[in-house]
């Protein structure tokens, strides 16, 4: 997720709002962790390399107008539509004067951390599909979050989903295979998180030299085994933040970080805020208002 001076946030939900009212179809999870109310402005372009993160981003464009940029191809994002930008694919992004959409950050798991479209081929930005405000508004005022509001927005996701990839088993067949190979390291992770886990130990227990196992890893699922292991650490941490109402020391400490600072370097590198502003955030969407500080 990316943080802008002149960038307005209003948060509509976050994923430990949702519950466990994840909807299991063939084996994968459409995992939702946050959906925003966005307004950005010139600040929102990209300075440098394209950018990105190993989350999928939905953008339903509202007004204004914004590209996206990979390689010599420009996506417009125009008003009324929804796009897809995948996770683990680095886009530029453009906004000569104002964009207004929501941005829904999601996961399709078919274990944690494990996502079905990761090392999909053709994986790029994609015009989903059109899309209307006034269709949606309602839903995302509620307070609670009704399961039907949830349930209707994964229909939709999935309905995207069914008629842009044609063969999900297959897919879904690949990707289990993988998972398979590196259960033994799953379980490490699992069993043994925190931050004094090292990718060494998961070398060793695969079997093969440290850089063979990387290399290996990452061929296989997409992303590093420190991408990994740093994603499910935060995961972790993330609903510590919202469930347990200890300090923020306490929680370092039950991670296993060296130190409380070494931790809030950790967390805010991850979601572009320090943990005690990301406990605020939930707790605002809790309380159905908003944090515009972005």
């Amino acid at each position: 997720m990316f943080h802008h001076q002149d960038t307005e946030m209003q948060p509509i939900f976050i994923e430990e709002a949702m519950g466990s009212n994840a909807v299991k179809i063939s084996h994968f999870n459409l995992k939702f962790h946050v959906l925003i109310a966005q307004t950005v402005g010139p600040n929102w372009n990209s300075m440098g390399p394209a950018e990105g993160d190993y989350r999928h981003h939905i953008h339903f464009a509202c007004e204004g107008s914004a590209a996206l940029t990979y390689g010599e191809t420009i996506l417009e994002l125009k008003p009324g539509n929804a796009y897809w930008i995948p996770g683990n694919f680095p886009v530029g992004r453009q906004c000569d004067d104002y964009y207004r959409h929501y941005a829904l950050i999601m996961n399709c798991e078919l274990a944690s951390g494990v996502d079905l479209f990761s090392t999909w081929p053709q994986r790029r930005p994609l015009h989903l599909g059109p899309w209307h405000e006034k269709d949606w508004i309602d839903d995302w005022k509620e307070r609670p979050y009704s399961l039907n509001t949830q349930m209707r927005l994964q229909g939709q996701m999935y309905q995207w989903i069914a008629e842009y990839f044609d063969d999900l088993d297959a897919m879904i067949a690949m990707q289990s295979q993988k998972y398979v190979r590196y259960a033994r390291i799953f379980d490490l992770i699992e069993n043994s998180l925190g931050g004094d886990l090292q990718v060494g130990e998961m070398a060793k227990l695969y079997g093969t030299s440290l850089r063979a196992f990387s290399l290996a890893f990452t061929r296989d699922l997409g992303l590093s085994p420190k991408s990994y292991l740093n994603h499910r650490l935060n995961q972790y941490a993330c609903r510590l933040l919202v469930t347990e109402d200890w300090p923020i020391r306490t929680i370092s400490q039950h991670l296993r970080f060296s130190d409380e600072h070494y931790f809030n370097r950790f967390f805010s590198k991850m979601n572009g805020l320090p943990p005690y502003k990301y406990r605020q955030l939930f707790l605002s969407v809790e309380r159905g208002g908003g944090d515009k500080s972005g």
